[in-house]
C-alpha cells in the first residue's frame, strides 16, 4: 500500500516548500489572464450593448410607423364620417 492519504498523494519534492511547483500559479500570468477576461467581458459587453440599441432602434422605428399608421386611419375616418358642412 503507498503512502498516499484520504485527499491525495503526499507533497513532492518541489511542493509545500519555498520553490513553486511546475504549472503552479505564477502571479504575473494570474493578472494577464484577469486583464485578458476583463478585455473579453468589456468587448462581450460592447457587443451586447449594439444589439440592444438596433433591438431599441428597430422597436422604435416599428412603434412609430404603427402609430402615423392609426392616426392616418383615424384622419381618414373622422373625413369620411363628415358630412361636409363647417
Amino acid at each position: 500500500m503507498s503512502s498516499a492519504g484520504a485527499c491525495g498523494p503526499a507533497p513532492g519534492p518541489n511542493h509545500g516548500g519555498s520553490v513553486p511547483a511546475p504549472g503552479g500559479s505564477n502571479p504575473r500570468k494570474f493578472s494577464e489572464k484577469i486583464a485578458l477576461h476583463t478585455q473579453r467581458q468589456a468587448e462581450e459587453t460592447a457587443a451586447f450593448q449594439e444589439v440592444m440599441m438596433d433591438l431599441s432602434s428597430t422597436r422604435l422605428t416599428k412603434i412609430t410607423r404603427i402609430s402615423r399608421n392609426l392616426d392616418r386611419r383615424k384622419t381618414f375616418k373622422v373625413f369620411d364620417l363628415h358630412d361636409g358642412s363647417y
